[in-house]
């Protein structure tokens, strides 16, 4: 092999990586979009969770009384996360749920507005079965403050407004000073954004304020 043929080897041999290599390329993004596919049909084919509450009664109101009796629960329909849960609250009544990560805590609050079904046991709100109920007037009437709280890249008052922009009759609320033990900033308007230096506690505030604007209670 002379030097000319060497170098010309070596030439047609770059030229040869960048295709081989995308079509290596090529193969992968084709594996990936089946994946992503796949996940997209069975996202389709999805029943809506009140198709079939149509005919059930609304909740009109919700005074606070939730009991469950005897739930379990389980993710896999092996091991249970739950398991014979059974306890009441009363009207008007503060109650706390301890425990460690993954003690439940989270999944219990998910059974009361029905994001998961129990495997066994009742969930009953006012003494009625939640299960009789439509399913969205449920949960139009239980309000949830997240402890990881979000806003919207907005002005306080619209991620407060967001859920419901034309208020009920008799309520307003416009651009205003909010009281410091409403809003954590010594001075937060309604129509600003809030201040990057209180952001954690801006949106656990905005967020109460957006359950008590729904009024689900």
């Amino acid at each position: 092999m002379t030097l000319g043929d060497l170098v010309a080897f070596n030439a047609y041999l770059a030229f040869l990586y960048v295709p081989a290599q995308s079509l290596v390329s090529f193969g992968i993004g084709i594996q990936t979009s089946f994946a992503a596919l796949e996940r997209v049909f069975q996202l389709l084919q999805l029943v809506p969770e009140d198709d079939e509450d149509t005919t059930k009664p609304s909740v009109n109101s919700i005074h606070g009384n939730i009991t469950f009796e005897h739930v379990c629960f389980s993710y896999d329909g092996q091991k249970n996360v739950l398991s014979d849960v059974c306890f009441s609250t009363r009207p008007g009544e503060l109650v706390a749920l301890l425990g460690p990560s993954g003690a439940g805590k989270t999944t219990l609050m998910s059974l009361i507005i029905q994001l998961y079904k129990p495997s066994s046991g009742t969930i009953r709100l006012d003494g009625t079965d939640v299960r009789v109920f439509n399913l969205r007037s449920v949960r139009e009437r239980i309000g949830i403050v997240s402890q990881d709280a979000f806003l919207f890249d907005s002005t306080i008052i619209y991620n407060i407004r967001y859920a419901r922009l034309t208020p009920r009759k008799g309520r307003c609320i416009g651009p205003r000073i909010w009281p410091r033990h409403t809003i954590s900033s010594n001075s937060c308007r309604t129509d600003t954004k809030p201040e990057s230096a209180n952001a954690v506690s801006d949106c656990q505030q905005a967020s109460a304020n957006a359950c008590l604007w729904l009024e689900p209670f």
